[in-house]
C-alpha cells in the first residue's frame, strides 16, 4: 500500500518536480496525436526460388557485407539475365514469346554497401569479359594486318591498272576488294556497362549480339537518360530494349539499325535518384518495366565481424555464370511450360487481371501491373536454368519444358515484387512531397530529442532559424515554410512568433510530445527517424 504524503514533508526540490512534472503533463495534454505517415510493411525476398549454389552465395554476400538478403538478390536476377539473353527465350503459350532480359531497381539510403553487394555479385561477369578481350585481341590484330595487307594490294594494283587498263589486273583488284569486304569486324566484347550515354548503348549493341546490360551500384542512368550531357530526354534504346523492338538511330553521317535490341538494367540507387523524374518517364512507360525493391536498412544493428564467404561457395558460383556466359547459340532456345506449369501460369494470369481492376491492389499502377506477367515468365525462366547448371560437368543438362516447382517459385514472388512497386511509384508519382516532408520531420525530431535529452523538457521550442540552417542545402525558404505548414496542418508542430524579440520577428517551433512519449509507436515511421 501506498503511504500518503502531506505537502508539507516534501522539501524544495520534491515541489520543483511536481510543478515541473505537472507543466510537462499539462502541454502533453494540449497535443492530439498527429496525423500519421504511412509506412509501408513490405515482405521480404524469398532466396529459396534459388537453386543451391546461387542461393548459398547471395546468403553469403549479404552475411559478409550485413546488408539485406533483397539486394545480392535483386543483383542475382540481374547477373543471370546478362548470362542469358539472346540465348533463350520463354514461350508461355500460342505465339507469346519473352526475352530474358530484366530491368531492376533496388533502392537504398547511403551507407548501406551497396557497392559490396554489386562487386561481389557482378564479378564473374566482369572477369569473363575481361578474358574473352584477352582471347579476341590475337585475332582482331590478324584481321586488322589482313585487312590493312589488301588494302595497300589494292592500292598498288590501282595504279597499276591506270597505267596499262590490263582487265587481268582489273579482275585481281575486284577480288582482292571482295575478300577485303568479306572480313567482319572484330571488337572486343562489352556485356556490361554502367556510365555510357544512350547513344553510346545503341553503338555497343550493335557491335555485341544487339545485346548489353547496364549495371551500377548508382542509379546514374536517369540523369543519362535525361540528357546529361544534351539537355534531351532519350528514352528510345531504354523503350525498347527492354521487349526487343526494332530501333533506327539517324546520326550525322550514319545510321544505325537495331533489329532486336536486348538491354539488361540491374541499379542500386538511392532513393533520391529516382524522385522528381520528367512525367515522360512514367508517360511513356520506361518506369513502368522495372522489378523494384527496397530492403530494411541495418545500420546500426550490423555485425562488425562477419563471416567471410565460403571458398567453395564462391568458386562454384563464379565458374557457373562464366559457364552460363561462354554459351553462344545461332538462334535463341526456346523453352515452354509442362501442362501442369501451364495451368498453373494461367491461374496466375487471371489473378493479376483480377488484380488490375476497381479496387484491384495493381488497380492503382496499372501500366506497372500489366508488364508483371511478362516479367514473371522471364524470371521462371532464368530459374529454371540456374537450376539446372553444374560447372563440374561442364554443360547444362537442359529440358526445354519449365515444370510446375519453377513456375510456382517464379510466381512466389509476384507479391514481393507489387508491394515494392507500390512503395517506390507511390515515392515516385504520388507521394514525392510525403518524402520531403519526412526529411523535414527527421531534422525537427532529432532537434527535439537532444532537447529533451539535455533539458527533460517536452516544452522547450526549436527556432525556425536552426531548423532553416540545417536544411539549407536542400530547401529554399519557401519550401521549408509550405513543408512546416503541412506539418502543423498534421498536427506535428506549432508555429509561433517570439512576441519578446525586439528586432527582427522570430518564428519557433513547439513540437507535438508524441514524437518521443508514444515511442516505439511514433507517428512518423521509425525508419524515417533513423532509429
Amino acid at each position: 500500500m501506498l503511504q500518503q504524503v502531506s505537502k508539507k514533508d516534501l522539501t524544495e526540490k520534491d515541489l520543483e518536480l511536481v510543478a515541473h512534472y505537472s507543466e510537462e503533463r499539462h502541454y502533453f495534454d494540449e497535443w492530439d496525436e498527429p496525423i500519421k505517415y504511412d509506412e509501408h510493411s513490405l515482405p521480404e525476398f524469398n532466396v529459396d526460388v534459388f537453386p543451391a549454389w546461387l542461393k548459398n552465395f547471395v546468403i553469403a554476400v549479404a552475411e559478409t557485407t550485413q546488408t539485406p538478403a533483397e539486394m545480392p538478390s535483386m543483383a542475382a536476377i540481374s547477373i543471370l539475365s546478362i548470362a542469358l539473353t539472346k540465348n533463350y527465350e520463354i514461350n508461355p503459350y500460342g505465339d507469346w514469346v519473352e526475352p530474358l532480359n530484366t530491368y531492376c531497381l533496388t533502392l537504398m539510403g547511403p551507407a548501406n554497401r551497396k557497392s559490396s553487394v554489386f562487386r561481389e555479385m557482378s564479378s564473374p561477369v566482369i572477369q569473363f569479359q575481361k578474358e574473352e578481350a584477352n582471347r579476341l585481341k590475337l585475332e582482331a590484330k590478324k584481321i586488322d594486318s589482313t585487312k590493312r595487307s589488301l588494302q595497300k594490294r589494292i592500292e598498288h594494283l590501282e595504279g597499276s591498272y591506270a597505267k596499262n587498263g590490263d582487265d587481268n589486273i582489273f579482275l585481281e583488284i575486284a577480288e582482292a576488294q571482295q575478300e577485303l569486304d568479306s572480313l567482319s569486324e572484330v571488337y572486343l566484347p562489352t556485356y556490361v556497362s554502367d556510365d555510357a550515354t544512350p547513344e553510346t548503348i545503341v553503338t555497343l549493341m550493335k557491335q555485341n549480339r544487339e545485346r548489353l546490360a547496364v549495371i551500377s551500384a548508382e542509379a546514374g542512368l536517369f540523369d543519362m537518360v535525361k540528357g546529361r550531357y544534351s539537355g534531351q530526354v532519350n528514352l528510345e534504346v531504354y523503350l525498347k530494349g527492354h521487349t526487343g523492338d526494332y530501333l533506327r538511330v539517324d546520326r550525322q553521317g550514319r545510321t544505325e539499325i537495331l533489329e532486336s535490341p536486348l538491354l539488361t538494367i540491374g541499379l542500386f540507387g538511392q532513393p533520391d535518384s529516382v524522385r522528381n523524374l520528367p512525367p515522360v518517364f512514367h508517360g511513356r512507360g520506361l518506369m513502368a518495366r522495372f522489378l523494384y525493391s527496397s530492403p530494411k536498412d541495418f545500420k546500426g544493428y550490423r555485425d562488425v565481424r562477419p563471416k567471410s564467404i565460403p571458398p567453395e561457395v564462391r568458386t562454384k558460383y563464379i565458374n557457373n555464370i562464366k559457364l552460363l556466359m561462354s554459351q553462344t547459340v545461332k538462334e535463341p532456345v526456346i523453352l515452354r511450360l509442362n501442362q501442369d506449369a501451364d495451368s498453373l501460369f494461367e491461374s496466375f494470369q487471371k489473378n493479376i487481371e483480377i488484380q488490375l481492376r476497381d479496387g484491384g491492389s495493381l488497380y492503382e499502377i496499372p501500366e506497372w501491373g500489366g508488364k508483371l506477367v511478362g516479367n514473371i515468365a522471364r524470371i521462371a525462366a532464368l530459374l529454371h536454368i540456374a537450376i539446372q547448371i553444374d560447372s563440374t560437368s561442364g554443360f547444362i543438362d537442359l529440358s526445354m519444358e519449365i515444370n510446375e516447382r519453377t513456375i510456382k517459385n517464379a510466381i512466389s514472388l509476384s507479391d514481393y515484387f507489387i508491394e515494392h512497386a507500390k512503395a517506390a511509384l507511390g515515392v515516385m508519382k504520388v507521394n514525392g512531397n510525403t518524402v520531403e516532408e519526412l526529411d523535414l520531420l527527421k531534422v525537427i525530431y532529432r532537434k527535439y530529442r537532444k532537447n529533451y535529452d539535455d533539458t527533460g523538457l517536452l516544452s522547450t521550442p526549436i527556432s525556425y532559424r536552426e531548423i532553416q540552417q540545417a536544411v539549407k542545402s536542400r530547401f529554399d525558404s519557401n519550401k521549408i515554410k509550405t513543408i512546416l505548414t503541412v506539418l502543423e496542418e498534421r498536427g506535428f508542430v506549432r508555429i509561433f512568433l517570439d512576441e519578446m524579440s525586439f528586432s527582427k520577428p522570430k518564428y519557433n517551433l513547439l513540437v507535438n510530445p508524441y514524437l518521443i512519449k508514444s515511442s516505439p509507436f511514433s507517428p512518423i515511421p521509425q525508419k524515417a527517424l533513423g532509429q
